[in-house]
């Protein structure tokens, strides 16, 4: 089995699998190891770290055609480790609350983006609007459990996550997708589904890879529901593109209260965006929404 020296301090499988980011994996305590077993990038995934300073990992199964180094090289890539934040840290510092959180917490940068399939994290995107968090590892694993495929180990039940050529064959994926409330208000995904495989599909979503981040916005905005924070949220989780910061009101309220700024914390509004990007980004400039992502994973 593959074993990777990567450090705790750069790599914290405890924070990053359950930040929100992904709600695929959980956590397995057995023979005094603990074990991470989850689905992602399509693949069935046992994580766990060996020391302080390597991890090894084994691919279960594979949902799609695969090899060693490909999935070595998905790993590294779905926790973005060709990311060394060392040249950046001691410009950060002058920054007077990130040099506090940084002290406290001189193993910060173990929080790192997951890069998943823009797909996946699209649906994830629009559940986040009006979802409850909690309920979110539900819907998605109901989700899986309808619509993908199945793949059992020991007494685990895993499940890819369907492609939307796979989900827009269905014949009945309206009344499926009505049938068990996979609904967001009054509509459902199916809209957004077959959008997305108008425009070219997989191979579409892939291709925004290749687009600047405004284009690629563009192209994401177009879509049913996908407004400026989901959009967002796909540039920066699936497209690598860190200097994107998805802005909310959860963002705003941590700004003004550690930067001693006096904004309105009780509405958000469209103008909110622009500052909210423009103050990080005057800070942190290519990495400002990977920051963010930090900043809120250590403030609950």
């Amino acid at each position: 089995m593959p074993k990777l020296a990567v450090a705790e301090k750069n790599l914290n499988l405890d924070i990053v699998l359950f930040n929100e980011q992904t709600f695929r994996f959980k956590r397995v305590y057995k023979d005094k190891q603990m074990y991470y077993y989850g689905v992602a990038r399509h693949r069935v995934w046992k994580i766990w770290r060996v020391n302080e300073d390597e991890i090894e990992y084994e691919v279960l199964h594979s949902f799609i055609k695969s090899n060693e180094d490909t999935d070595k090289d998905v790993f590294n890539d779905f926790f973005s480790l060709q990311e060394d934040f060392d040249p950046w840290i001691d410009e950060w510092k002058k920054d007077s609350y990130f040099k506090k959180l940084y002290e406290n917490n001189p193993a910060m940068f173990g929080i790192r983006i997951l890069t998943q399939d823009v797909f996946e994290n699209l649906f994830l995107g629009l559940l986040f609007l009006k979802t409850p968090t909690q309920r979110i590892y539900a819907v998605i694993e109901k989700f899986c459990k309808v619509f993908g495929t199945r793949f059992k180990y020991q007494n685990m039940n895993f499940y890819s996550f369907p492609t939307v050529e796979h989900l827009t064959k269905l014949k009945n994926l309206k009344k499926t997708l009505t049938d068990n409330q996979f609904e967001l208000g009054r509509n459902d995904f199916a809209e957004l589904f077959i959008q997305v495989k108008k425009a070219g599909g997989s191979k579409f979503l892939d291709s925004l890879k290749d687009k600047d981040v405004l284009e690629a916005r563009k192209e994401l905005m177009q879509f049913w529901l996908v407004g400026r924070k989901s959009a967002d949220f796909i540039l920066l989780k699936s497209l690598k593109n860190y200097e994107v910061v998805p802005s909310c009101l959860k963002i705003k309220v941590l700004i003004s209260d550690k930067y001693k700024l006096k904004l309105d914390t009780e509405k958000f509004v469209s103008k909110d965006v622009k500052f909210i990007y423009e103050f990080l980004n005057e800070k942190f400039d290519e990495y400002s929404g990977w920051i963010q992502n930090i900043f809120l994973t250590l403030d609950k």
